[in-house]
């Protein structure tokens, strides 16, 4: 599906000309804030301008036109302009592509999309396209399965870390450049310093934590695999476990702050509450 632009100019009051932009293009909600009486901004990442805000108008009404499009996860074909020298655009007109109720429906799929959603808003920038992004995050939408929920957020970390420029170092230190030898069962990883480190450059940072090659054979695989793919993964508790731990360390050192969402994964896991989703607010 390719993004149409058209644009326009009006004639406003006192005959003075207001030039307004129109475009048309796939985006996905990735979070709401209610504005005003009865309006919604939204952030969206779409498939052209990467991610924006935007306002719908009248959508919190209830006989709003708008209906699911504006809610979280919602795949949408939109219409929208902007006026020069505006930040905000104004939609103009929806059509759902996919609505990903399922998502909304369910309080682990939820959390899960909450999660992809809040870290692709923490790692990218406004106006800053990246179509690649936009189809990897319709894919794992698309994706989440009860089997597959935390498969599908190390997976989509890792290659999100990869196309936003963070790839980690993997097949050689990362301190010196040396090539990797897999003389020992573990080897030393370092988030700070951005992957493994040799045994030479240990002192650059004592808090480097020894893992299992395997894992490392995991990141790559991540790295490499398509997205649709994920329910091909075998992955244990202790694994799932130790994973989340690896990429979460090092994604933690580029991103300001925690993730709220992994903050409410952990606690609820401590917890083992059952809650509705409609009656929680995670990130959305």
């Amino acid at each position: 599906m390719n993004p149409v632009e058209t644009a326009g100019c009006f004639t406003g009051r006192n005959d003075g000309l207001i030039i307004m932009r129109f475009f048309k293009t796939p985006a996905i909600v990735l979070r709401h804030y209610n504005s005003g009486e009865a309006d919604k901004l939204l952030v969206l990442y779409s498939i052209k301008y990467g991610k924006i805000k935007a306002i719908a108008k009248g959508a919190r009404k209830t006989r709003s036109k708008y209906g699911s499009s504006v809610e979280p996860f919602s795949h949408n074909e939109l219409m929208l302009y902007k006026k020069e020298g505006k930040e905000l655009y104004t939609i103009t007109g929806c059509n759902t592509v996919q609505s990903h109720s399922n998502l909304r429906e369910d309080i682990n799929f939820f959390v899960t999309a909450s999660y992809i959603a809040e870290l692709v808003d923490k790692m990218t920038e406004e106006n800053d396209a990246h179509p690649e992004i936009f189809l990897m995050l319709d894919e794992v939408l698309s994706a989440i399965t009860e089997a597959c929920r935390e498969k599908a957020m190390l997976v989509f970390t890792v290659k999100l870390l990869l196309l936003s420029g963070y790839k980690l170092c993997l097949d050689r230190c990362a301190c010196c450049g040396m090539i990797a030898k897999r003389v020992l069962e573990r080897v030393k990883f370092s988030p700070v310093q951005g992957g493994i480190i040799c045994p030479k450059c240990q002192l650059r940072d004592l808090d480097a934590k020894n893992i299992l090659w395997q894992y490392v054979d995991y990141i790559n695989k991540f790295e490499n695999m398509a997205v649709s793919k994920i329910d091909s993964i075998e992955l244990s508790l202790l694994h799932k476990k130790e994973l989340s731990d690896i990429i979460h360390s090092y994604l933690f050192c580029h991103i300001s702050g925690e993730l709220k969402t992994n903050k409410f994964i952990r606690q609820w896991q401590k917890n083992k509450a059952v809650v509705p989703s409609s009656s929680i607010s995670v990130y959305t």
